[in-house]
């Protein structure tokens, strides 16, 4: 039987050739093809310490390929997700969204708010909660880009327009500022609050754009601004999809407004 010391030699030897080995495995080969972006991304690291204002893990969801529009239906496929203000926890579903109203026609929910809050509240058991949640939620997203790349060439991503401001708490109140956005070669102007979009073709309001109405707990009405958060072009279609965030020009993150979608016809 080896000595202490010659099993700490043994173990010392063994170890030192697996990184080597690790290392090579390990190394990217630079020549391999770059896996296209799937429709949606769920990184869901393990509980470890809480996460400044939600508590929870670092958990974030992205979707590089959305928003998107049907060919056969003209459905628009969108994130989703909801605003609690500064303590918003990780959430996202899929909506799927009439391009001629903006009507919900389905709802996929991936991580849902009430989900999160449960593995929240669990106390010491956290850890194994949010495994267990993060299991389902990556079962969901392999299962919802499964099905968006069945549909195959019949879904187009659109393209992303750059909004200038981008921030809607550069002023004050929050969405206080018109806003340029720069959309597939067009250069159009929002002026939030007067659901007014200004285009190369003359200036267009749109009354049905109603901002939603919040009361405090005292009774008193609160204004809230709108503006756009996110916005994409859909060229072959000259459709204009709005994001737009519903900001409470009141201090604190007891006010939280969910966003909306809106779309509008360029070429009409």
């Amino acid at each position: 039987m080896p000595t202490v010391a010659a099993s700490a030699t043994i173990a010392s030897s063994a170890s030192s050739a697996v990184p080597d080995a690790r290392a090579d495995a390990d190394t990217p080969d630079v020549n391999a093809p770059i896996a296209a972006p799937r429709w949606l991304t769920f990184d869901g690291p393990p509980f470890v310490t809480e996460t400044p204002m939600h508590g929870g893990p670092a958990w974030t969801v992205s979707t590089p390929k959305l928003p998107a529009r049907s060919r056969a239906s003209g459905i628009l496929v969108v994130p989703f997700s909801r605003d609690r203000g500064l303590s918003t926890v990780p959430n996202l579903a899929v909506r799927f969204l009439s391009a001629n109203d903006a009507r919900v026609t389905r709802t996929a929910d991936l991580l849902r708010v009430d989900e999160f809050d449960r593995a929240l509240a669990t106390g010491d058991a956290r850890r194994a909660s949010f495994e267990a949640l993060g299991a389902l939620v990556r079962a969901r997203v392999a299962a919802m880009n499964d099905e968006l790349d069945a549909r195959g060439a019949d879904l187009v991503p659109l393209d992303a327009c750059t909004v200038d401001p981008p921030n809607p708490f550069a002023d004050w109140p929050p969405c206080g500022s018109a806003q340029a956005l720069q959309c597939g070669g067009q250069t159009l102007r929002y002026l939030g609050g007067r659901q007014t979009l200004e285009t190369s073709r003359g200036r267009r309001t749109f009354p049905t754009w109603r901002k939603p109405k919040v009361h405090s707990n005292d009774g008193f009405d609160v204004v809230v601004n709108e503006c756009v958060a996110e916005a994409w072009i859909d060229v072959g279609t000259k459709l204009l999809v709005l994001h737009v965030a519903n900001l409470c020009a009141v201090p604190g993150d007891w006010c939280s407004v969910e966003s909306d979608w809106r779309f509008v016809r360029l070429d009409r």
